[in-house]
């Protein structure tokens, strides 16, 4: 049986101010925390999943999420949870 973690993930995206903005560069970027079964903190990136098939052989992930490891602030974690 396989355990992963459950985390929330806090990350900041530099890229949240898609449209029109002030000219104000001086803002501080918000804090998010997007929570689910941890699959990955390697290659650059952290990949988070919010919806496992715990029975399959062979794990299947959707609802994935990756963030670039210059974006996380850090990586909590909340339990785990056995995959067969």
């Amino acid at each position: 049986m396989a355990k992963k973690k459950i985390v929330a993930v806090h990350w900041k995206d530099p890229t949240i101010e898609a449209g029109w903005v002030e000219d104000d560069h001086d803002k501080q970027l918000v804090t998010f925390v997007s929570y689910g079964v941890l699959i990955s903190k390697d290659k650059g990136q952290v990949v988070l999943a919010g919806t496992v098939s715990p029975e399959d052989k062979v794990k299947r992930y959707a609802d994935r999420t990756k963030f670039p490891k210059g974006c996380v602030v850090k990586i909590e974690i909340i339990g785990e949870v056995n995959l067969k």
